[in-house]
């Protein structure tokens, strides 16, 4: 650093790995190279040239560039010249950004895969998604701005660890679980990006004087940032901190506490500005569309209140089961695109495996009276908006017969689905499926095992 000197650049290390911002490279190249000459033969340590990358900051050729590095140090002619090096987990320079989020992207689909094979429900899928997925993309986050295209991978995540069709379930709603029943509020990659880049920023004994040198230099004549440059250094690891820093301050009543857990404060602070109005009109428009008919506002907020009274009623796996109805994402064949399959259940509608058709197949309806013969009178003629807990007229009791209706008929669908069962064999054995999820959701919670007892009443008098 005393040849380099504060003229000519800076000198930044951490272990192993060294950088540098200087003024003329050339000139910084042959001292730098001179400084480890001397380092090596001291510690019998050499540089690899093969791992030093050289970030010109104009519009260059590699081959001038290389020339005039060899000239100026020979022992760097192997060096790699490129517009981007990766520095500590982060790659900078101007070309960074096309590669920032590449190996991040990759991990993120590895790890949701390898969680989806678990096997779990969502009340243990969720709590995992958070501390053993989200968490790969913290490090580049807190430093980098998140492009659009990680939205759409983290919509594709969620899809794989909860196998539901692709944005099937909005990530607001996950990200607002708990309004609608879940037993978690599942953090979503742009809160889990801001919060990161808060927390450094806030603990950074140097950006501020950074962000005041940057300003200062532009302002300078003997600065002349051209156009390629530009966008760089303000959107930058810098830019990038400063301007999220200064926008969530603004956006913060208070400011957060300093120290451990900062991360924490700024994500319950980003939580207050979340919005449950536009989760509503999100399943309104879905919810509209598989039903056919216009739905109001009032009706999505009733559903939604509905499923907060099912939170100590069911059990979680049950609470999640209707919120893949109100989404529609079972994985039906009507979910994906091409002909879709006939009712699963074995009643022989064309195009029958969709949601919409189980409401009313009469197969169902028939199996469901025959395992449950005390269930309520709604499910004679049960409709898709009762099914979808739309209707306005519906008694504590018949929410709850609902929701259990809806994880049964879901789960023995998905079943037979994937053992391949013909839906004539479901037919047949239909009841016996329907019966089994049952006493599966007995163990799980005694107000659902008093519930399902009650309607199931009737078959063991005959059984007496």
């Amino acid at each position: 650093m005393s040849q380099l000197g504060p003229a000519r650049g800076i000198l930044t290390a951490y272990a192993d790995d060294i950088a540098a911002a200087v003024r003329e490279l050339y000139v910084a190249i042959r001292i730098l190279a001179q400084a480890f000459e001397v380092i090596g033969k001291c510690s019998s340590l050499k540089l690899h040239p093969g791992k030093v990358v050289i970030i010109p900051l104009w519009k260059f050729e590699e081959a001038v560039v290389r020339a005039a590095v060899a000239a100026a140090a020979p022992a760097l002619a192997a060096a790699v010249i490129q517009d981007y090096g990766k520095l500590l987990g982060i790659f900078v320079g101007p070309g960074a950004a096309a590669r920032q989020w590449s190996a991040v992207r990759e991990e993120l689909r590895g790890r949701s895969r390898f969680l989806a094979s678990l096997g779990l429900a969502w009340s243990g899928t969720l709590p995992l998604f958070r501390s053993h997925v989200l968490p790969v993309a913290s490090h580049v986050a807190q430093m980098c701005s998140i492009p659009d295209h990680m939205f759409l991978t983290e919509a594709s995540c969620h899809a794989i660890v909860l196998k539901t069709p692709y944005r099937a379930v909005p990530v607001a709603l996950l990200r607002s679980g708990r309004a609608f029943g879940l037993s978690y509020d599942l953090p979503d990659l742009r809160t889990l990006g801001l919060a990161a880049t808060f927390r450094a920023a806030e603990s950074s004994g140097v950006l501020a004087a950074v962000v005041a040198e940057h300003r200062r230099a532009r302002a300078s004549r003997e600065v002349n940032i051209s156009p390629f440059l530009r966008a760089w250094t303000q959107a930058g690891v810098v830019g990038h901190m400063s301007n999220t820093q200064t926008n969530l301050k603004l956006l913060f009543e208070l400011p957060p506490l300093a120290g451990r857990g900062l991360q924490a404060v700024a994500t319950r602070m980003l939580r207050k500005h979340f919005d449950l109005d536009s989760i509503d009109r999100t399943l309104l428009r879905r919810v509209t569309m598989m039903v056919g008919v216009p739905i109001t506002i009032v009706a999505i907020r009733r559903m939604r209140a509905y499923l907060l009274s099912l939170l100590h009623l069911v059990p979680q796996v049950v609470v999640s089961s209707m919120v893949r109805s109100i989404c529609n994402a079972w994985t039906t064949s009507g979910r994906f695109s091409g002909p879709r399959a006939p009712c699963p259940f074995g009643c022989g509608a064309p195009a029958g495996d969709k949601w919409a058709h189980f409401a009313i197949c009469p197969f169902i309806r028939r199996m469901w009276e025959a395992t449950c013969p005390s269930a309520n009178v709604l499910f004679l003629e049960l409709s898709l908006e009762r099914a979808l807990l739309l209707s306005p007229d519906l008694l504590p009791d018949a929410v709850v017969q609902v929701a259990l209706w809806s994880d049964v008929v879901g789960h023995c669908a998905n079943d037979a689905r994937a053992a391949g069962t013909a839906p004539g064999r479901v037919a047949v054995e239909g009841e016996g499926m329907m019966a089994a999820r049952l006493r599966f959701l007995a163990v799980q919670s005694d107000p659902a095992r008093a519930v399902i007892q009650q309607i199931r009443v009737a078959e063991a008098v005959a059984a007496d």
